[in-house]
């Protein structure tokens, strides 16, 4: 089976920003795009994760264009249609997305971050993607190079943003 590439959905994206309070969330003043670091080549981190199509031949799935080892890798289906990667590289599943039992389309669903955090003793930036979606409590849970808490997002140039994508892919038609 075949699947390309039909659309890229941005799911959910969040905003926050320090003040003497503590971290609040803004409204985002520009396109989510906009706030992800650019790669190499002008194309936005979003569009840099898509790919044109995907491949499912028994157990394995394709990724094209093929630039990596990593894009193709042996898969399995889940509880509630979750798909799951076989990591070649760590040796473990991995979340991929969503596969739904009719088997017309494929989540590709990945989350994108940024965080910067300023301080006289200590700056963190972090610019991140990984697979599945992130929520807020990915950020503020007790380390201390993010934040402990939303509460020590103290200075005006503390940003927390994340994205959660999902990349659509539909099955041709044979």
């Amino acid at each position: 089976m075949i699947y390309k590439l039909e659309k890229i959905e941005i799911v959910e994206s969040k905003l926050f920003v320090g003040s003497k309070d503590g971290g609040v969330e803004e409204r985002l003043k520009r396109p989510v795009r906009d706030y992800l670091w650019v790669k190499l080549g002008g194309i936005n981190a979003i569009e840099s994760r898509a790919k044109d199509s995907l491949r499912v031949f028994k157990d394995v799935l394709t990724e094209y264009p093929e630039q990596y080892e990593a894009n193709k890798f042996q898969f399995k289906v889940g509880q509630s249609d979750s798909l799951f990667r076989w990591n070649i590289y760590a040796n473990f599943w991995q979340y991929y997305g969503r596969f739904p039992s009719d088997r017309q389309h494929i989540y590709y669903e990945r989350n994108f971050s940024t965080l910067h955090k300023k301080r006289p003793n200590i700056s963190f930036d972090l610019s991140d993607d990984s697979e599945g979606y992130a929520s807020k409590d990915d950020f503020f849970w007790g380390n201390e190079y993010h934040f402990p808490t939303i509460k020590h997002m103290t200075e005006k140039t503390d940003t927390v943003m994340y994205c959660n994508v999902r990349y659509v892919y539909k099955k041709v038609k044979n």
